[in-house]
């Protein structure tokens, strides 16, 4: 099943790339859905989900027109291949190292997507020392969202 969760989110990112890019403002986002039909093995699932409290309003900061969001996600998609190949010798000094290198080598704003790319690499090597280290340099509208533990 695919999660909206990550879908929204995604598309939502893109469209501030895109009206970034074209100088242009991002207005509200409408999402519509074709078909919201459901299989019954997922029935247990979308219950428990029915049950969940609406997730808090998160407000982005705006995506910064200088350095430009494509030149950005160019370095960005080049560091995220780089943890993918090391991603199971990222950790401990090596997580720190990567941390800064996000830092250095993004504007803040993309280097905080970075940083999220790096909890994910903790979680997969189950180090919850580094997940805990790379979650500390979130900014709230992520930290506040992330699982407590790996």
């Amino acid at each position: 099943m695919c999660s909206v969760k990550y879908i929204i989110p995604e598309f939502s990112l893109l469209s501030e790339v895109i009206a970034t890019e074209c100088g242009l403002e991002v207005g509200n986002i409408f999402y519509f859905a074709a078909s919201m039909h459901s299989l019954q093995r997922d029935e247990k699932v979308l219950q428990e989900a029915l049950t969940l409290p609406a997730p808090p309003s998160v407000k982005m900061p705006i995506m910064p027109k200088i350095p430009t969001p494509l030149s950005e996600i160019r370095i960005l998609t080049i560091l995220e291949a780089q943890m993918r190949h090391e991603s199971s010798s990222i950790t401990g000094f090596r997580m720190r190292e990567w941390i800064r290198r996000c830092k250095s080598e993004l504007d803040p704003y993309w280097a905080q997507f970075g940083i999220l790319l790096l909890t994910a690499v903790a979680r997969k090597n189950n180090a919850f020392q580094d997940y805990t280290e790379a979650c500390k340099e979130l900014n709230s509208y992520f930290k506040d969202f992330m699982p407590v533990s790996v």
